[in-house]
């Protein structure tokens, strides 16, 4: 995410109590972490950019709608942030992924025809996973100070992946493929007591192959997670001055497949080179994040790190959510971003977009059964009508066993490989999608 001013400890190298100015957003750790866990990881990501069609397209009138549930996991009462903040932040990503907030018009004139409407709506889950009313809000009050400490988990990530679990003192996601699932904590770390990281989100690497079984780094939980400080406009916690919400649109970028504008670059001496290209053919060339520190956009004006005197070359785009530019300075994403975003969120995140894909239940007036309950090493699906698909993923949402056309028609289906747990069956028609759970037990 961005513009927080981190103090992230230089002791995650060195031991010594300095501190030092790190990312606000630990998309970049995201990666490395998955490229430790699977040598195969970085190939797979980059192929979601070389695979589908980057050329800017023009809106296709059809609105991708995404559930939400916000879990707020506290230790304390100003950590508990109230529905206003969150119903605030819900409607900055709607205004930001529309391209419909107040200040469009700052946007240079260069870059307005390259604006994009990304045609995604997200509103608040109003089924839980046990068909039951909610709000989309979840409140867990934990006996975790903070999620975050570098010094102890220098990775990060295994101290702040507890809030996604319930054992470990957050909050187990609601089904991954069902709904958008962001956390909200505290990230500040223990010792140094400064904010860690702003946020993280996970990139679409859904379905899990089968070379991910049995390494020793498990996945990341699939979804957003915020520091408490940076969520809404109108936080009375918020971190800085001029903060407007725009961290969390960030990740959710992030989580619908968008890399950092500059690319991520592996290599340091390849910031302007054909590795450091985030992927979308529309975002100029930039070598690296903008100034995090910045009061106002005034020292982003004239920036230009790539081709500077080209012919054809453009400026840095400040502008754009993917940047770490000042809030006050971001507003918008491209049409290539926005093409991206909804490509993911017909592949690898299409389950998000099903209608009524909060309920756990039937989605019309079809219904079919799932036996035995519990199940051991075969299930049989009771279904009148030719089955399209049908896939069982884990309750972290992750694609575990996939059967399509006649292979989907038997309507009896080896699950001897998978572990003892809960899984949800997903079937696909023609017309519909219906799930039902089932408990595998041996």
């Amino acid at each position: 995410m961005k513009k927080l001013t981190l103090g992230i400890i230089a002791a995650a190298l060195s031991l010594s109590a300095a501190a030092q100015t790190s990312e606000p957003c630990g998309f970049t750790k995201v990666l490395d972490y998955y490229r430790n866990a699977d040598p195969t990881f970085q190939q797979r990501f980059e192929e979601t950019f070389a695979t589908e069609n980057r050329s800017a397209s023009k809106s296709t009138g059809t609105i991708y709608r995404i559930p939400v549930v916000f879990h707020v996991v506290y230790n304390v009462a100003k950590q508990n942030l109230h529905d206003s903040v969150i119903m605030n932040q819900l409607q900055i990503l709607n205004q930001a992924f529309r391209h419909t907030h107040s200040d469009t018009d700052k946007l240079r004139p260069m870059f307005k025809p390259l604006a994009g409407d990304a045609e995604i709506e997200f509103y608040m889950a109003t089924i839980d996973p046990d068909g039951k009313p909610t709000t989309g809000i979840t409140r867990t009050q934990t006996s975790i100070v903070s999620f975050a400490d570098i010094v102890n988990d220098p990775t990060l990530f295994n101290y702040m992946e507890r809030v996604k679990k319930s054992a470990s003192g957050g909050i187990d996601p609601w089904p991954t493929n069902r709904y958008m699932n962001i956390w909200i904590a505290d990230l500040e770390d223990v010792t140094y007591k400064q904010p860690v990281l702003a946020g993280y989100a996970t990139p679409p690497t859904n379905p899990i192959p089968p070379n991910w079984q049995g390494f020793q780094w498990p996945p990341l939980g699939d979804g957003v997670v915020m520091h408490y400080q940076v969520v809404g406009n109108n936080n009375p916690h918020k971190a800085v001055s001029g903060h407007a919400g725009r961290n969390c649109v960030h990740e959710v970028g992030h989580f619908l497949g968008l890399r950092h504008i500059w690319g991520d670059p592996q290599d340091p001496a390849d910031t302007c080179g054909s590795k450091a290209d985030d992927g979308i053919a529309d975002t100029p060339p930039q070598a690296a994040a903008s100034d995090i520190n910045a009061s106002d956009c005034t020292p982003y004006a004239n920036q230009n790190t790539c081709g500077a005197g080209m012919p054809g070359d453009m400026p840095d785009l400040w502008e754009n959510y993917m940047d770490y530019s000042n809030d006050k300075c971001q507003n918008m994403f491209t049409v290539g971003q926005t093409t991206h975003m909804r490509s993911i969120l017909t592949n690898q995140r299409v389950t998000l977009t099903y209608p009524l894909a909060v309920s756990d239940y039937t989605l019309a007036d079809e219904t079919f059964d799932i036996y035995p309950q519990p199940a051991s090493n075969t299930v049989y699906v009771q279904y009148d009508g030719v089955i399209k698909q049908l896939n069982i993923t884990d309750m972290m949402g992750r694609n575990v066993l996939s059967f399509t056309n006649n292979e989907a028609n038997v309507k009896s289906y080896d699950v001897s490989k998978l572990s003892t747990g809960n899984y949800i069956v997903s079937l696909q028609t023609d017309n519909n999608i219906m799930t039902r759970r089932i408990l595998i037990q041996r």
